[in-house]
């Protein structure tokens, strides 16, 4: 699996860790904001559910793989991440049509220089690192409209159509 060039300190870019560590991003002004923000929480779960329901029922004719939602918990969708094995031409065409997507998992923990410690080599965990190259989330945040979302699922069921 080829890397990004490396550079210096914790981090190469984005998402790929240098060395094992912590990701903490939670500074007082940020945790201050969140907390006001809990008082919304059922709120922008229940949107997100209502959007990850609308995603499942525009995208059900499309061959994207869509995540499930196991009947003995409750899926906050707090990311819609979906599967295919062209997804950089997907990725491409969304793009084209001024929507971005996001690659949150593009390297799998154990081909991460950080993390050669666990031991693995690359093909060790086959299924992880297929995921890694297939998976991309839609846009799913308690502000998107139903119209921004509808433009989303049209431009990918036209796009998935032609590929």
């Amino acid at each position: 699996m080829e890397r990004k060039k490396m550079s210096s300190g914790h981090w190469n870019g984005k998402y790929y860790s240098l060395e094992h560590g912590c990701n903490s991003r939670l500074d007082e002004l940020h945790a201050a904001i969140l907390l006001n923000k809990l008082d919304h929480l059922e709120e922008y779960i229940s949107r997100r559910r209502e959007l990850a329901c609308r995603y499942k029922l525009g995208l059900r004719s499309t061959n994207l793989v869509l995540p499930i939602e196991d009947g003995y918990s409750r899926h906050v969708y707090y990311v819609y991440v979906v599967r295919h094995p062209q997804r950089d031409k997907i990725i491409e065409e969304l793009k084209k049509k001024d929507i971005h997507v996001n690659i949150s998992y593009p390297w799998p923990i154990h081909m991460m220089e950080g993390y050669k410690c666990l031991g693995y080599n690359e093909k060790d965990l086959p299924n992880t690192e297929l995921m890694s190259q297939q998976i991309f989330s839609l846009p799913m945040y308690p502000t998107l409209t139903n119209e921004e979302q509808d433009y989303v699922i049209e431009s990918l069921n036209d796009i998935m159509s032609s590929l």
